[in-house]
């Protein structure tokens, strides 16, 4: 009988991405390039900001170097 070690962090995580399942996601089509809209905004802060994560259209956060996090709640 031929035994397979499987890593605990490989096994666990495989058991969580099938336990949880994929998530429901709307079928909205995206939004054309064309139609995306750019504004600069102050970000309050004068560390590099890199990683954008928009919740919905009026809250997202970043992130950046330091431990640096921001957030808005109103869209900008």
């Amino acid at each position: 009988m031929n035994v397979v070690r499987v890593p605990a962090v490989l096994l666990v995580t495989s058991l969580l991405a099938l336990a949880c399942g994929s998530p429901d996601v709307p079928e909205t089509p995206p939004t054309p390039l064309s139609d995306i809209r750019l504004e600069p905004q102050e970000s309050g802060t004068d560390v590099l900001l890199q990683a954008v994560s928009a919740v919905d259209e009026n809250v997202v956060w970043a992130s950046g170097h330091g431990g640096t996090w921001v957030r808005t709640l109103d869209g900008g």
